[in-house]
């Protein structure tokens, strides 16, 4: 190894073949052989690793003074002061400037792609949860849409049965009313109101209310009415009379039950206010034609009985009553043909599907032939009975024999 003062004279040493070669800072090196003409110098690649740029030559043995340099080099290192006198008067080479530059795009370009990266990883997360909320989304508005549809349906039914409810009460003349606490002022439906022949709304109080009632039944309204109230026993009175606001007589029918809440305590007490005149007057005229029609059926001279299916007497005009006796509740199989069940020749049957049956028989109880005639009647209820009329063929008729 050989030593030199300066770079200089190392690289004329090199130059003139004293030396093989020699360490020296790249640019510098580069530098001082363009400035002193040393053409036939090269410098050789790839630069030394771990190579120290600066350093100290302390003679061998000067520990003091190798201590001293290593304590003032680590104190200049650690606050930076040996980087910025660096930065400041030695230039990087070209290798340090492109690793730096290195360096710098590869951390530029990895913060790109972990940016990206995340940025992508953000977005697909988001566009899932995105997904998700709008199927949550889109499956609550479906059910909250039918649940709409749904409750606009009932309402619909609802209404179209308040309106048959409505009509249904218009036609049969039904109304109804509600009384809450303090008992004073109910609260009454259309038909109500037209019923009692007032203006719709303004429904009287709860004594005016039974002041419709004829006097012969306010006292038994006003202690139903009370009992409901304080007990909660119902009531259900038929054929009362009544007189309108325009003083119409009319017959109604009250019913009442009270309200309880779920600790059983009354709440409140409502029912139902009929007009029942048109019946009360169809009832008239069907006992008007009804005692019509017996007096002529007991002015016949001919027997007449009605019997129902079950072999019970329904009627027996005096004619054959006189002829036969009174019936006291029996059957028809006992009363004529003084037997325990019915006859094997009955023609109830027949007559009961609806045929007309033209016989003649004879009886041991009054030794006389009979011409009978037998058809089907229908009675109020829908039910048939046997209308039989006996003519006497021994005499002509029974009044030849009073």
């Amino acid at each position: 190894m050989v030593t030199t003062e300066t770079l200089e004279a190392a690289l004329r040493h090199l130059a003139a073949g004293k030396a093989d070669a020699m360490v020296v800072e790249k640019l510098a090196g580069e530098t001082l052989i363009r400035s002193l003409g040393l053409t036939q110098l090269e410098t050789i690649y790839p630069p030394l690793k771990d190579f120290q740029a600066f350093c100290f030559a302390v003679r061998k043995g000067d520990r003091e003074l190798l201590a001293h340099l290593n304590e003032g080099l680590a104190l200049v290192i650690a606050d930076g002061t040996l980087e910025r006198l660096r930065e400041k008067w030695i230039a990087p080479t070209p290798g340090e400037r492109q690793a730096r530059l290195y360096h710098i795009l590869v951390g530029a370009l990895s913060t790109l792609l972990l940016a990206g990266l995340v940025a992508y990883l953000w977005q697909r997360t988001l566009r899932t949860q995105v997904r998700a909320r709008t199927v949550e989304l889109s499956a609550a508005i479906a059910q909250k849409d039918e649940e709409i549809r749904r409750r606009q349906q009932a309402e619909k039914r609802l209404k179209e049965s308040q309106d048959l409810l409505e009509m249904a009460g218009q036609m049969a003349r039904v109304g109804g009313w509600k009384l809450k606490p303090p008992w004073q002022q109910p609260e009454w439906s259309d038909v109500t109101y037209d019923i009692h022949e007032l203006p719709r709304g303004t429904p009287p109080t709860v004594e005016e209310a039974i002041s419709f009632y004829a006097p012969e039944s306010i006292e038994r309204i006003r202690a139903v009415v009370a009992a409901c109230i304080q007990e909660g026993v119902p009531f259900d009175e038929d054929e009362l009379q009544f007189v309108t606001a325009r003083g119409l007589r009319i017959w109604v029918h009250a019913m009442g039950q009270a309200i309880r809440d779920a600790q059983g305590a009354i709440t409140a007490i409502q029912g139902a206010f009929l007009d029942i005149t048109t019946r009360k007057q169809a009832q008239y005229e069907l006992k008007r034609e009804r005692d019509n029609f017996l007096r002529v059926l007991n002015a016949i001279t001919d027997g007449i009985y009605v019997v129902n299916r079950h072999h019970d007497i329904e009627y027996i005009n005096p004619t054959l009553e006189h002829e036969f006796g009174t019936v006291d509740g029996r059957k028809c199989y006992v009363y004529f043909h003084d037997r325990s069940e019915p006859c094997p020749w009955c023609k109830n049957d027949e007559v009961l599907k609806g045929n007309t049956v033209r016989w003649e028989w004879y009886s041991n109880k009054t030794g006389k032939t009979y011409d009978l005639l037998d058809t089907p009647i229908k009675n109020p209820d829908g039910s048939l009975s046997k209308f039989e009329i006996f003519h006497d063929l021994d005499f002509g008729h029974f009044s030849d024999k009073y």
